[in-house]
């Protein structure tokens, strides 16, 4: 038995100390009253079982990572040619207003 010095709240009716007892908080002097328990699913795996699932995840997370390049790839590529469009548009706008001052001048002298 271990002794707890505080109460749960809830866990019993009066203000006594409580002890675990087989695996559960019981009242200091009180009974151990068992209830049915859910039996826990047996959890045990083969090591054989754990290194081919271990394989099938490390297989997934490289083919991720594989894709996850390609996309970064792809999309450095369409960034490289919206940059380009994006230069020419401006070399194209700074043309039209260079003209654009040309007639302004010309018309200003006429």
């Amino acid at each position: 038995l271990v002794y707890t010095p505080f109460v749960l709240s809830g866990s019993c009716s009066s203000c006594e100390p409580l002890v675990w007892s087989q695996s559960f908080l019981t009242p200091l002097g009180g009974s151990f009253v068992s209830t049915d328990l859910v039996k826990a699913p047996d959890i045990r795996f083969l090591s054989s079982q754990f290194r081919k699932e271990q394989a099938l995840r490390e297989k997934a997370a490289t083919q991720r990572a594989v894709r996850a390049e390609e996309e970064s790839e792809n999309l450095a590529g369409e960034l490289t040619i919206l940059e380009d469009e994006a230069n020419e548009w401006n070399e194209k706008s700074s043309n039209v207003q260079e003209q654009i001052n040309m007639v302004r001048i010309t018309i200003s002298e006429a």
